[in-house]
């Protein structure tokens, strides 16, 4: 069965990690100090509904397909049209990780040089890292404890006449509030 058809979804991902996050926020007393087990699903069912991405035996045969073709860049096109049909936008870009991504967002904004850009203190540095080609300031924002996301309370007290971006950062599975 393909995993796009696997009952596992994106949803019950994020489920499973917004327990983790109310696991993280409950007794302080830990079980092995005599508090309550915070976390009941059994280790082999944890893994198997936390684990992302998920690939199934036609994921896995298109991939030996394309290996197979040798034809990597001809099927970029092809995904960045399905996906623009997709989500019905005018534009689409395919990357390669984040990094890139947000480069090539950065170069879509284009923002005179000392921009302020909120970004959160708890982030991988290769949120802020693309910044410094086009001269912005990162500003960082403290992230709520809960959740490990941006904290909008500490972003609104961040704001200046400088400030020109956010880029919020989705953590653990769970979405930032915004």
């Amino acid at each position: 069965m393909p995993a796009s058809e696997s009952r596992e979804t994106r949803r019950r991902f994020v489920q499973a990690g917004m327990g983790l996050s109310a696991a993280l926020s409950g007794p302080t007393a830990l079980a092995a100090d005599g508090g309550p087990r915070t976390v009941t699903v059994p280790a082999q069912e944890h893994a198997r509904i936390t684990r992302w991405p998920r690939y199934g035996p036609a994921e896995k045969r298109a991939l030996h397909e394309l290996i197979d073709r040798g034809d990597f860049y001809g099927e970029l096109p092809r995904f960045e049209k399905a996906w623009r049909e997709y989500v019905k936008a005018p534009y689409a870009k395919a990357h390669m990780n984040c990094t890139s991504a947000l480069t090539s967002g950065f170069f879509a904004l284009d923002l005179p040089p000392g921009s302020e850009v909120l970004v959160p203190s708890y982030t991988f540095f290769a949120t802020v890292a693309p910044m410094r080609f086009f001269g912005y300031v990162p500003v960082f924002v403290d992230v709520d404890p809960r959740t490990c996301c941006f904290d909008v309370s500490d972003a609104a007290r961040k704001l200046t006449k400088r400030t020109r971006a956010m880029v919020p950062m989705h953590a653990w599975g769970l979405p930032c509030e915004m």
